[in-house]
C-alpha cells in the first residue's frame, strides 16, 4: 500500500468560496424531496402536505371532534438513562380519550422507519401516517 502526499498548496478544494450575492441568496435550492416550505401566521410547515393536514385538524378541533391539538412534539428515545435519539411528531391530539401521534409523510426514509419503530416500542403509541 503506497501513500501519496498532497502538495502543500493542493488541499483538494476547487478554489476559494465567494460570499453569496443578494440575488443568489434569495433563490433557495429545492429540498431533497421537493417539499415546499410554507410560512403562515401559525408557524412554519415543512411542506404543503403538512400545512393541509394542519388545517384539516384545526377544523376537527373547532368542531370538537379532537382536543389538545399540538405541533412538533418531541419523543425522546432513552435507554438505560442515555438518550439514543429524538423523534419529532408533526402532530399530536386526543381523540376519544386516546392520544394520537401523526406524521405527514411523502417519502418514508430508512431513518424515519427506524425511529417510528423505536417510538412505538418505547412510548407505546401508534404513529398514524397521513
Amino acid at each position: 500500500m503506497s501513500l501519496r502526499r498532497r502538495s502543500p498548496g493542493n488541499s483538494g478544494a476547487k478554489g476559494p468560496r465567494r460570499p453569496a450575492s443578494p440575488q443568489s441568496a434569495a433563490r433557495a435550492t429545492p429540498s431533497k424531496y421537493r417539499a415546499v416550505r410554507v410560512v403562515t401566521d401559525e408557524g412554519t410547515f415543512d411542506s404543503k402536505r403538512e400545512y393541509a393536514h394542519w388545517c384539516e385538524l384545526k377544523l376537527k378541533e373547532r368542531a370538537q371532534v379532537i382536543t389538545d391539538l399540538k405541533r412538533q412534539q418531541p419523543f425522546p428515545i432513552v435507554y438505560e438513562g442515555k438518550t439514543i435519539c429524538k423523534y419529532v411528531a408533526d402532530f399530536t391530539w386526543v381523540e376519544g380519550g386516546v392520544q394520537v401521534v401523526a406524521d405527514s409523510k411523502g417519502y418514508r426514509t430508512e431513518v424515519y422507519r427506524l425511529k417510528k419503530k423505536l417510538v412505538e416500542a418505547f412510548h407505546k403509541v401508534q404513529i398514524r401516517e397521513m
